[in-house]
């Protein structure tokens, strides 16, 4: 074993302990709800949320940088991807990431999230009267707020063996309420390992770390009001993957045709018990894509399932999640081209 062999090993050793030290997976079974920024827990990616977000050992273009930065380090040369979706009542989200290969200084990724709320009408107890008409107001002032959530990051992955990449990624993160604000940094930290037997892949991932943030009172009309302080949603994730069937190297069995991936992850999210995300995707042809996940221990989220083709370097994708029966369910689309 070579010297940088025995020092890649040590640190990923050192890394792994620190992972699991400084961020427990059982350490949030308590805490539900004590974190800020909920909604960067929700990914944008229709080729991921089809096989149930179980990713972070298996994705391998711009949109690692939602998942494992780590990832980007497969990206060929440059990877551009769009994704959007509906979430409930008129909330709309929009992604674009951005990955191009430098060279030996690795592989850079680019990413924006953006969400619109939509418009709320804004209402006050002085409003609660009957009009002339003999119609009643229920507080309607005739003014509206659009409050939004933004995402603005800057990723860095490189491989330094042919089986070991690391990566990080710097996020900027904003929530405008219109009367209160907060925003911040915070950092992904990832692994990918291919662990040379046939198509093994494992990965760990912690995302969002970050200082406690707290809501700024915007509005002029009232006192400064103090806000508590709370951490960013930070989150472990320890993942596996392998193709079942494959043309090369496959776990069981040989097709040249077809191909059936399945991925394992355990989540340890800091405000919430111990999940775990599973996924599958069968391709033909390296053309037609069918995927399905289920997420366990979940409040809402449960089964995914998800369509994809691919023709040459364009690629469209199509997930649907389901919330629950008291919640809309989710259908996102992603576009995406190789460069």
């Amino acid at each position: 074993m070579t010297k940088i062999s025995k020092y890649i090993k040590q640190s990923l050793m050192i890394l792994t302990v620190f992972l699991f030290s400084v961020f427990n997976p059982l350490s949030g079974q308590n805490k539900v709800g004590t974190t800020i920024f909920q909604f960067l827990k929700v990914m944008p990616d229709a080729q991921s949320t089809g096989m149930g977000d179980a990713v972070t050992s298996t994705i391998n273009n711009a949109n690692a940088v939602f998942y494992n930065p780590a990832g980007l380090s497969d990206v060929k040369k440059g990877d551009l991807s769009l994704s959007f979706y509906k979430y409930f009542f008129d909330v709309k989200t929009t992604s674009l990431s951005l990955a191009y290969n430098i060279g030996t200084g690795g592989t850079l990724g680019l990413h924006t999230i953006f969400t619109d709320v939509g418009s709320i009408d804004v209402t006050t107890t002085e409003q609660l009267v009957f009009l002339e008409d003999g119609t009643y107001n229920p507080g309607l002032t005739g003014e509206t707020i659009s409050p939004s959530q933004m995402v603005v990051g800057l990723s860095l992955a490189k491989s330094l063996t042919e089986k070991f990449s690391f990566g990080v990624s710097s996020k900027y993160v904003r929530e405008d309420l219109v009367m209160a604000s907060a925003d911040g940094f915070v950092f992904d930290f990832g692994l990918l390992y291919k662990t040379g037997y046939r198509t093994l892949q494992t990965s760990a991932v912690i995302r969002n770390f970050g200082p406690e943030v707290s809501f700024r009172d915007d509005d002029p009309e009232t006192d400064n009001v103090d806000f508590d302080s709370y951490p960013p949603p930070q989150t472990l994730v320890i993942g596996v993957s392998g193709f079942i069937i494959s043309s090369a190297s496959p776990m069981f069995f040989r097709s040249e045709e077809q191909s059936l991936r399945a991925a394992f992850e355990i989540v340890g999210p800091r405000d919430y018990g111990q999940q775990y995300n599973t996924g599958l995707e069968w391709g033909y042809k390296d053309l037609l894509f069918i995927r399905s996940g289920y997420k366990f221990n979940y409040d809402t989220q449960g089964i995914n399932f998800g369509m994809g083709v691919r023709i040459n370097n364009f690629r469209g994708d199509y997930s649907y999640a389901s919330y629950g029966k008291y919640l809309l369910n989710i259908h996102r689309i992603s576009a995406g081209i190789e460069f």
